[in-house]
């Protein structure tokens, strides 16, 4: 189902604002786990359907590194690297619309795969659901994307902020 008008609402560039975690109880309550503002990142979406995201926590990398790695750097520093960057890219699909709960708030499923190109790679070939919600405040214009894991026994909210 391809749906224009939300994909160019969609269309544009969002910086990472902050990421939430949530355990989700059998009794259908939520435990608040954890709340991070110290991961970066930006997340892409163009109106031909292209996602591009990137996210890296910049707490525990090693500053000293270069690109392309010489050859007296160490495994274990690169290691750091890889353990605090996630990107990917890949087409996206507008699931299902749902009816707003107020004025100026769009809300619905969006389809992130399956994934073409991933740092990690068991995610190539997968395709990431997420709830997503559209609003503004104060002048800007928000995205906030709700992922549940494969158990659905956690759920991680992502707030992003456009910035094109």
């Amino acid at each position: 189902m391809k749906l224009d008008h939300i994909i160019q609402a969609f269309a544009g560039s969002y910086a990472l604002v902050n990421t939430t975690r949530y355990t989700l109880n059998p009794n259908g309550t939520e435990t608040f786990l954890s709340f991070e503002n110290k991961t970066t990142g930006i997340i892409t979406y163009t109106t031909r359907g292209i996602i591009s995201v990137i996210m890296t926590n910049p707490t525990n990398r090693p500053e000293h590194l270069l690109w392309p790695p010489a050859a007296n750097d160490s495994d274990a520093d690169w290691a750091l690297i890889g353990r605090s960057i996630m990107s990917y890219t890949t087409r996206f699909h507008i699931g299902k619309e749902m009816p707003a709960t107020s004025p100026g708030i769009r809300q619905g499923q969006i389809l992130h795969g399956p994934i073409d190109v991933a740092n990690v790679p068991s995610l190539v070939g997968t395709t990431l659901a997420r709830e997503y919600t559209m609003s503004r405040r104060d002048g800007d214009e928000y995205l906030l994307l709700q992922a549940l894991n494969p158990e659905a026994t956690s759920r991680n909210d992502i707030l992003w902020r456009r910035i094109a």
